[in-house]
């Protein structure tokens, strides 16, 4: 006889979500398809399914960073598969533990919550099954450290679970899944009973808006291939091809107050508002990080200059260079007691900069730009919704060279107009610290307050835009 607090809930599974589900056997698991095809919540239904049957079971939920598992997959979990429709949660559902971060069961079963970004705690513990969401996003061997702590024993089998969109057909996954290691289960749309209806063979009111309108309609190229058809894609010209988030993204780290700050601007409100901050590492020859940033939609300049303000007590950045939009330019100068200089906005040579960074040539093998990871200060959930990038490093990989009109003899080394906002301030900071202008009126030179006390005669420095360090 079942306990009297037992919820018995229906769940439709199809297709190649119902041959995951019911997939004992094999170790390595990865559900992959397109955005919205139900993934992560046929995944997650599962494994909560083994948590209610197992007692005293234990499993890892995680994702790259910890900080972009709220509004993704621990909302599923939350919204969906520990609530009803209504979103009001089960009586029999487990018990968040803050502290701990961990889903705790009646029955002793646990599903502990950690990014990768944290790996002593997914290290330190075991589990009978980890269940990675967006498994694109991580290493091999990251997937592969987490397979040796699988040795809980309280269920029969262990296993180690995915999903993902699709990428690069040569990432890591794919290799896997071709030398037999992983079982890899496509899925579709129409996998997905809350975007197909089934017996009427036709889209329901959230399927025509999302898949065909955003996806199919709003998409375009091979990120359209990617989350629309589920294809295994490369992008095509890459500006920069040379860009490798297991060498150029870094963890996050404090950084001596001593290294320059440089903060960098382009202005939108439709178009994301972009702010990032670079720290010049001094002590190693001028490496420079992209520490912070700010990439959201729908601020005004003064909101968002304020939002910084408030973000940086005690911070006071060496120079300020901005997009050349007089009027923004007079708002972060009024709103933030500070002088702005215009950007070097050249798009050929900038992108050279930045390429000779990424490379590292100067640095001794060393890249001289990376990334911090868990950088943007502000998640922007439309762009999340519209499949957009929401931070800088995440137009890297997509940034391309406009191949059709290069083709013509009046464009030479044009990246495609979209999705590069982030790009623009990388090429504008690192144009700036490098000193590549080639045309005078496009740049100032800038003069220290110590250079200034220094020279007897302040003529020599009249058209120099003078900035304090301190």
């Amino acid at each position: 006889m079942e306990p009297d607090n037992i919820i018995k809930a229906k769940l439709e599974v199809r297709g190649n979500l119902a041959k995951f589900f019911s997939n004992t056997k094999d170790v390595e698991l990865i559900l992959d398809g397109p955005a919205g095809s139900g993934k992560t919540r046929v995944a997650l239904e599962r494994q909560h399914l083994i948590c209610c049957k197992y007692p005293n079971c234990r499993g890892l939920v995680t994702r790259k960073y910890r900080s972009s598992m709220n509004e993704t997959c621990l909302q599923v979990l939350d919204k969906s598969v520990y609530a009803d429709k209504h979103g009001v949660p089960y009586r029999d559902a487990p018990h968040w533990w803050e502290r701990d971060q961990k889903y705790v069961y009646d029955n002793g079963s646990e599903i502990i919550v950690a990014g990768m970004d944290d790996p002593t705690k997914i290290m330190s513990s075991q589990y009978d099954w980890a269940y990675w969401n967006e498994v694109i996003e991580g290493k091999q061997d990251e997937w592969l450290s987490i397979m040796t702590r699988l040795r809980n024993g309280a269920v029969p089998y262990s296993q180690m679970l995915g999903d993902t969109n699709p990428g690069h057909p040569k990432h890591w996954i794919k290799q896997r899944e071709a030398d037999g290691l992983l079982t890899m289960y496509p899925t579709n749309h129409k996998d997905n009973p809350v975007y197909w209806n089934r017996l009427e063979k036709r889209w329901t009111k959230l399927g025509e808006d999302y898949v065909n309108r955003i996806l199919r309609d709003s998409l375009s190229g091979h990120i359209r291939d990617r989350l629309y058809l589920g294809l295994w894609k490369a992008a095509e010209g890459l500006v920069y091809d040379m860009w490798n988030p297991d060498i150029h993204v870094v963890p996050r780290r404090d950084v001596p107050r001593h290294w320059p700050r440089y903060w960098v601007f382009d202005f939108g409100f439709v178009d994301p508002f972009v702010w990032i901050e670079l720290v010049e590492d001094t002590d190693s020859g001028g490496i420079l990080y992209l520490h912070r940033e700010l990439y959201h939609t729908g601020m005004t300049v003064k909101d968002a200059i304020h939002f910084i303000l408030d973000h940086s007590k005690g911070i006071n950045p060496y120079a300020l260079i901005c997009d050349h939009d007089a009027e923004d330019r007079a708002t972060v100068e009024q709103e933030s007691g500070m002088l702005t200089l215009p950007a070097f906005k050249k798009i050929s040579p900038g992108i050279q900069a930045v390429q000779h960074r990424l490379k590292g040539t100067r640095f001794g093998g060393k890249p001289g730009f990376m990334v911090m990871n868990d950088a943007n200060l502000l998640l922007d959930k439309s762009l999340k919704a519209r499949h957009k990038p929401t931070c800088t490093e995440e137009e890297f990989p997509n940034y391309q060279w406009d191949i059709g009109k290069m083709a013509q003899d009046r464009y030479k080394d044009l990246p495609i107009d979209r999705d590069n906002h982030g790009m623009d301030v990388v090429r504008y900071g690192i144009g700036f610290v490098d000193d590549i202008a080639i045309d005078p009126q496009e740049t100032s030179h800038v003069a220290t307050l110590d250079d200034i006390m220094a020279d007897q005669d302040e003529a020599d420095f009249a058209d120099w835009t003078r900035i304090s360090r301190y």
